[in-house]
């Protein structure tokens, strides 16, 4: 948790955590994400909202993922006001990438040539998915 993150004094607060965590031990993502999310807390006392959504990954390594996203829910309960769960239904589909597309899912345009950064498009897609998780908790 830096100061970028804690001078601006937001109302709201969004981790997306775990796409880099699959080679740590579930116990150790949890106490990490309860780590963190205590000391955002603590932070910012009058923080309405902090959002922790699942890993964002390419549909060919949902179970790789599940395991991670269940062990970030366990750390951020508690303290989390949202969970999204981005690994029962993955929101990258497929296997492919721009530039070796494989025509069985959205990450054939997505997907950086890289096979794991978002390109512009899927930065969208993602503002898009996560707009319509967190919306029903703004409405009254």
């Amino acid at each position: 948790l830096n100061n970028d993150v804690i001078t601006p004094n937001p109302d709201i607060v969004i981790f997306a955590m775990g796409h880099n965590d699959d080679g740590f031990s579930t116990a150790s993502i949890t106490q990490e994400v309860r780590t963190v999310l205590a000391r955002t807390r603590a932070a910012l006392p009058n923080l309405t909202k902090l959002i922790v959504a699942g890993p964002f990954f390419q549909g060919g390594s949902q179970a790789t993922y599940i395991p991670v996203q269940d062990a970030i829910f366990e750390g951020a309960r508690n303290f989390a006001d949202i969970l999204i769960d981005t690994t029962s239904a993955p929101w990258f589909t497929g296997t492919g990438k721009v530039g070796a597309t494989t025509g069985s899912g959205n990450s054939d345009i997505f997907i950086n040539t890289d096979g794991v950064h978002p390109t512009d498009a899927g930065h969208a897609f993602l503002a898009s998915k996560m707009v319509s998780a967190v919306a029903p908790a703004f409405t009254s």
